[in-house]
């Protein structure tokens, strides 16, 4: 969870890139 970003877009785009990490 992003306590410093509610945008569900800022939200999208960090999951998108922790799962590309993975």
């Amino acid at each position: 969870k992003h306590s410093f970003t509610t945008s569900t877009e800022d939200h999208d785009s960090g999951n998108q890139q922790k799962k590309e990490k993975e």
